[in-house]
């Protein structure tokens, strides 16, 4: 690796970071002027991960709680920012690297982790940090379902592009065809047999209690007659 003298910054603090190029990709470093302790990451758009430090910190709900004490303890204003390194995406964790090394910030700094590319590499979450993770998977978990939820109501009865269309014969032989010599593993056979019992058992099928008509039964036979080349 080429060695890099530290270069000359441009340096910001806490509010006018927000001047930095929009979606700026690079390497930053979060120092304190008072202790010059650093913090150094990396992000593909650096100014959008600065507001989820900086948010998070005044919150007093940073997941780094090196950094987080150190906030509490020093106050917002001795807090500067430079950004190191202006780097290509493919690139990040190896420049992100080089300076975690080279300002030796976990061992002298507010880096939890030696490692860009593997944070949690040789340690354990406490348990705080185990339920902070659950609360906020949760929160995920939520958010998700309300998406799903949405999105279904977007995409049913009149929403839904293919409302009212029946496929004609000529699809429906496209179809079939295009599913033969599919073959799945016994392995994946037991995987959508049992998802299929859990999704679709009892009041959960959509067919439940739902019988068809001979109308229907006799179309459904004549045109799996006609894909399958029984009859013309």
């Amino acid at each position: 690796m080429i060695e890099i003298k530290a270069p000359e910054f441009d340096e910001y603090d806490c509010i006018s970071f927000h001047n930095i190029p929009r979606k700026t990709s690079g390497v930053y470093c979060i120092y304190n002027a008072q202790t010059n302790k650093k913090y150094i990451g990396s992000s593909e758009n650096v100014t959008h991960r600065l507001v989820s430090h900086f948010r998070d910190l005044k919150q007093n709900k940073h997941c780094n709680r090196k950094l987080q004490n150190a906030w509490n303890k020093y106050g917002q204003n001795v807090w500067r920012i430079i950004i190191v390194e202006i780097v290509d995406t493919c690139l990040l964790l190896d420049r992100e690297q080089y300076w975690i090394d080279y300002y030796k910030v976990f061992r002298n700094g507010y880096n939890l982790t030696k490692f860009a590319n593997a944070p949690m590499r040789g340690k354990k979450h406490s348990e705080k940090s185990k339920k902070l993770c659950a609360i906020a998977s949760a929160k995920l978990d939520r958010r998700n379902l309300e998406y799903r939820k949405k999105l279904s109501q977007a995409s049913s009865g009149i929403n839904n592009g293919m409302y009212g269309h029946k496929y004609t014969t000529a699809e429906l032989k496209k179809l079939s065809e295009s599913h033969k010599g599919i073959l799945h593993t016994e392995e994946t056979k037991k995987k959508m047999s049992a998802s299929a019992k859990i999704v679709q058992a009892g009041k959960k099928n959509g067919f439940y209690g739902h019988k068809h008509t001979e109308q229907w039964k006799r179309e459904q036979s004549k045109n799996w007659r006609l894909n399958h080349g029984i009859i013309s």
